[in-house]
């Protein structure tokens, strides 16, 4: 019996750590991995340390053959092994003669149930031969951990930011029929592989050059996993994780969903709910000031009492804290609430002498008519050394002028008045005498 005959039977796949997925099921092709602007997302290599062609994966029965093609060196589980190249001899035959590349390979992986998990070694004619145990259908494809390295991992230098690729084998029970072809189980996280179109045993084409810094990154360095992904995310080079398609599409539905959700519940939200009235300055800022609406209203009385707007308390506010400041004009724009509007009607004094020192609001046009004001709350303010002022008008001198004329005309009447009954005495008197004297001289 044939050693591809007595295979397990299966198929092979190559997970990354970004959770792309190769899926290596046609015997004798090669799969390329690598920088190659015509590889599906599943074999690409973003970074310009690996070549348009990185690696080579070929699967001939009972081995999946892996043969390093870059410039820059692969490596191979946590010792850090490079990924032999086609000795020179081998490469540098061609034509019908050649042996196909496989027969040179200087690494295998070999599906085995002996094993639980990966292990490698080196056989005495130099090759690296990689038992790896069989995977559960439902769980093959699970990305592993970037940090995760086994004897079956292939991975780059950490500064690049590459993902690590696993090789994996899965077991089906489906009976193999040739030695050519393999059952294969598709899963919905698996990405279709494209084989290679180029001849085997064909050199790279890779011109570029790499910089001093991406060479020197070129060592097997493998650092904490923190301190890796930090230095991946500071030099700009750590590329973005690439999923399935599916799984790419469904999040860009959810993420267009809850979007148009978030806006269809703000837009309700502004709709229902009222429109927001700025809240009263915060009583350690500022003190509530009011003006007294029912002059006969009890001042206890809530009702009574009438809030200014903002703008005209912090106007009052700011002049109450000066003690200096005894009358404040309040401009119409504060006052309506009209930017438009100029001038000013109406005042303010913080101690009126006619009334005991209260706080009044009067009209600049005629100062008798006022109200009273009140200011409660806020910090505390010094006003002992303020002085008071006088702006309710006292009698006019006129109506004084008045007064002490009709008071001299009282005066005046009542001294004509004595006149005039002292004189009709003295006509009287005198009308007397000679009515005396006529008695007389009968």
């Amino acid at each position: 019996m044939s050693e591809a005959a007595s295979a397990p039977v299966g198929k092979w796949v190559i997970v990354r750590s970004d959770r792309l997925v190769v899926s290596v099921d046609k015997a004798d092709h090669a799969y390329v991995m690598g920088r190659g602007r015509q590889l599906p997302p599943a074999q690409l290599l973003s970074h310009k340390y690996a070549s348009r062609e990185q690696l080579e994966l070929i699967w001939h029965p009972p081995y999946l053959c892996m043969i390093q093609r870059g410039k820059n060196p692969s490596f191979l589980g946590a010792e850090c092994t490079p990924v032999p190249p086609l000795r020179g001899d081998t490469a540098a035959q061609s034509g019908e003669g050649a042996l196909p590349p496989w027969q040179h390979a200087q690494v295998r992986f070999t599906a085995t149930s002996a094993v639980e998990e990966a292990t490698a070694y080196q056989s005495v004619d130099g090759i690296f031969s990689v038992n790896v145990p069989f995977s559960d259908p439902l769980t093959v494809t699970q990305a592993p951990d970037r940090h995760s390295i086994s004897a079956a991992t292939v991975h780059f230098p950490e500064e690049i930011g590459l993902p690590t690729l696993t090789v994996r084998f899965e077991a089906t029970a489906v009976k193999r029929e040739d030695s050519t072809a393999a059952a294969t189980t598709k899963t919905a996280a698996e990405m279709l592989a494209v084989p290679s179109a180029k001849v085997l045993g064909a050199g790279d084409d890779d011109d570029e050059e790499l910089s001093d810094s991406e060479r020197r990154a070129g060592g097997c360095l493998r650092g904490a996993a923190g301190s890796s992904e930090g230095a991946a995310a500071a030099d700009g080079s750590e590329k973005p994780g690439w999923r399935g398609l599916l799984d790419v599409a469904l999040q860009q539905e959810q993420q267009q969903g809850a979007a148009a959700k978030a806006l269809a519940a703000q837009a309700k939200e502004a709709r229902s709910s009222p429109p927001r009235i700025p809240a009263d300055p915060a009583p350690h800022k500022i003190g509530l000031w009011e003006w007294k609406k029912r002059a006969q209203g009890e001042d206890s009385d809530s009702m009574s009492w009438g809030k200014y707007n903002l703008a005209v308390a912090q106007l009052l506010e700011n002049a109450y804290q000066d003690a200096s400041i005894t009358t404040v004009k309040i401009p119409d724009c504060a006052m309506f609430g009209k930017p438009g509007a100029k001038g000013y009607t109406y005042g303010v004094c913080f101690a009126e002498k006619a009334l005991d020192g209260a706080m009044i609001q009067y009209s600049l046009d005629e100062p008798s008519k006022y109200c009273a004001i009140r200011r409660t709350g806020g910090p505390p303010v010094n006003r002992k050394r303020a002085k008071s002022a006088h702006v309710i008008p006292s009698p006019s001198s006129s109506e004084e002028d008045e007064s002490e004329s009709e008071e001299n005309d009282d005066e005046d009447s009542d001294s004509e008045e004595s006149l005039s009954s002292s004189s009709s005495s003295s006509r009287s008197s005198s009308d007397g005498a000679p009515q005396k004297k006529r008695r007389l001289r009968h």
